[in-house]
């Protein structure tokens, strides 16, 4: 289990360092195909996501997204006509399938929406709640 965030400061500044950890490697580093295993900053991309309570139904996301349909698109204009909430559903599909998919979340990395998708996340932090903290401000 991870740690709660204690304010949203402390998310941004894990997703500040996420990002620039992210923007620094290539697919190989992030993803080893070879030996099925992820950059260490995958922890964090597990932190930042699940560290976020989402206000929309799940349910419903799943209900009109089902299987890899759920996953980020596949390139980042797609991005823009989603709502922040969808895309952070979106995210947590690609780390959640790797149960089933081994590279689900590269798939995101390699074809350049994940660290937009992160952003925009981080733009719109004030949609979210903090999971099991107690919301504090800046």
């Amino acid at each position: 289990m991870f740690k709660a965030f204690s304010n949203q400061g402390e998310w941004l500044a894990l997703f500040a360092s996420t990002i620039g950890t992210l923007r620094t490697l290539t697919p190989s580093e992030f993803y080893d195909e070879a030996n099925d295993r992820y950059h260490v900053v995958r922890d964090d991309i597990l932190q930042l996501v699940y560290g976020l309570e989402n206000p929309a139904d799940f349910g419903k996301f799943l209900d009109v997204n089902a299987g890899r349909e759920s996953w980020l698109p596949e390139n980042a204009e797609a991005l823009a006509s989603m709502d922040v909430t969808e895309i952070h559903y979106r995210v947590a599909s690609n780390l959640a399938d790797e149960r089933w998919v081994d590279g689900a979340l590269n798939e995101a990395f390699e074809n350049g929406t994940l660290v937009p998708a992160l952003e925009r996340i981080a733009a719109n932090i004030g949609k979210f709640k903090l999971t099991g903290s107690s919301q504090q401000a800046l």
